[in-house]
């Protein structure tokens, strides 16, 4: 008898983090990635999973029946929800615990929440409005998104037992420059989750640490219970063809990073140590998100004679960036804190090297298989 036929509890996923993140072209990355990832995997696993979104402005779970892999436009998951069924949302800004403050955000979001109901009034042919009254609800989503499902299921009453995904508590490392105001919301937030929260399942050994650690603190509340479950993928292609062009010489992937606490200055200073030493350093792709400040960092000042050594792939697909990481020397994760560390793992899933720095999460991602160095020195 297989665990289907023995389970007779209700099984919801939650794809807020893909519902509320969908305008456009959707690229899955970071959290995203992992929501979409998971819920691929759920699919090949048990069919009788259902699938919700929460929207708050509409105050209401909803069920969802996605398209999964093949039968996806993207080759992993599509809510099959046109884009002028995505709510508005305020975007997460500095906030001010002033009544002004209170009273416009408060104005903002009601009149968000007309202009959504006029938006999008034939919602039932896309999303079918769902009552969690028992069961287990599953969220990998941000903890802004977490935060607001969280609020509504204690206010309505409901017993479903939320199991929520912790990713890092990174903001409350006292060592990095953080605003003060975003470490306060991020604190609120996941002490409003794990009020609520029957398990918080971390994913590393590391941010489960971190959490036990603010727990002891009187920073957060304790969930009932606790577990890790490593955030170990594979690295799949997804059916789209890559179409980049890759370097022309030898080089070195950097996947996600950005000055600060992802440590792009260690690779820079790197290239300048060589450069200082008379050796021809090698080239260094960074893949992800186009960063302003990354840029920036490379057009005056002391990394500008760097800058003819690094490549910038802004948002690569799936299918491109599988190429550039087979086809690098190795893969460079310089991160100085992670809750996890994707790049290094789907490097090392794919055969290429993984060369990172020892901290936080790194070294159970790597574990014999990378070779690190010291994060704070380029040499």
């Amino acid at each position: 008898m297989d665990a289907k036929q023995v389970r007779m509890t209700p099984v919801y996923y939650d794809l807020s983090e893909l519902y509320l993140r969908s305008r456009g072209k959707i690229k899955y990355y970071g959290i995203a990635r992992v929501v979409a990832e998971m819920a691929y995997e759920i699919s090949l696993l048990d069919s009788d999973v259902r699938y919700v979104v929460f929207d708050s402005g509409r105050r209401q779970f909803f069920r969802v029946e996605p398209s999964f892999g093949a039968a996806s436009p993207n080759g992993l998951v599509d809510l099959g929800i046109p884009n002028r069924g995505v709510p508005l949302r305020i975007a997460e800004t500095k906030i001010r615990h002033s009544a002004m403050h209170r009273i416009a955000v408060g104005a903002v979001g009601k009149a968000f929440s007309i202009v959504n109901r006029m938006m999008f009034p034939d919602i039932g042919q896309y999303l079918q409005p769902i009552t969690l009254a028992d069961g287990v609800l599953f969220s990998a989503a941000r903890p802004k998104f977490m935060a607001e499902m969280a609020d509504f299921l204690k206010k309505t009453g409901s017993s479903v037992k939320l199991s929520a995904m912790i990713y890092d508590l990174i903001p409350l490392h006292d060592n990095l420059p953080i605003p003060g105001w975003f470490r306060k919301t991020f604190l609120e937030d996941n002490a409003r989750i794990l009020a609520q929260a029957d398990q918080a399942v971390s994913i590393s050994h590391f941010t489960d640490k971190d959490l036990a650690l603010a727990i002891s603190q009187s920073k957060l509340p304790a969930p009932k219970s606790r577990a890790v479950v490593q955030l170990c993928h594979e690295c799949r292609p997804d059916g789209e063809a890559a179409d980049i062009i890759l370097p022309d010489k030898p080089y070195f992937l950097d996947v996600g990073i950005t000055m600060g606490r992802k440590n792009l200055n260690v690779v820079l200073g790197a290239i300048l140590a060589m450069l200082e030493a008379g050796k021809q350093p090698p080239l260094f792709v960074v893949a992800g998100v186009d960063r302003r400040r990354n840029r920036k960092a490379l057009e005056s000042g002391a990394f500008a004679k760097a800058a003819p050594y690094v490549r910038f792939e802004s948002a690569p697909n799936q299918a491109n960036l599988i190429a550039l990481y087979e086809n690098a020397l190795g893969t460079v994760m310089a991160s100085k804190l992670e809750g996890w560390g994707l790049p290094l793992g789907e490097s090392l899933w794919l055969g290429t090297p993984g060369i990172s720095a020892p901290n936080s999460s790194l070294t159970e991602v790597g574990r014999d298989l990378a070779l690190y160095f010291d994060a704070d020195s380029p040499r």
